[in-house]
């Protein structure tokens, strides 16, 4: 199975799989799938995130902005 989207922590905001990750179903509950990450991270996941086909993995360009902005006082 593949992950839909990036799929972060409710609370911590740890990112634990991005969109095209390969993963594992390891239990099924009524909502909730607990699924293991290729990289060995568990987590619960939606049904509806999840894919039988093959998604290409997305590839994202971001710039920093190194500049920082000087208080006018």
């Amino acid at each position: 199975m593949y992950l839909n989207t990036e799929i972060k922590g409710a609370a911590s905001r740890k990112v634990y799989g991005v969109r095209g990750d390969k993963v594992a179903i390891l239990d099924n509950n009524i909502e909730m799938l607990l699924v293991l990450h290729e990289s060995g991270e568990k987590f619960h996941i939606q049904k509806e995130l999840l894919s039988h086909e093959f998604i290409p993995k997305e590839i994202k360009h971001e710039t920093k902005n190194e500049s920082k902005s000087k208080k006018r006082v």
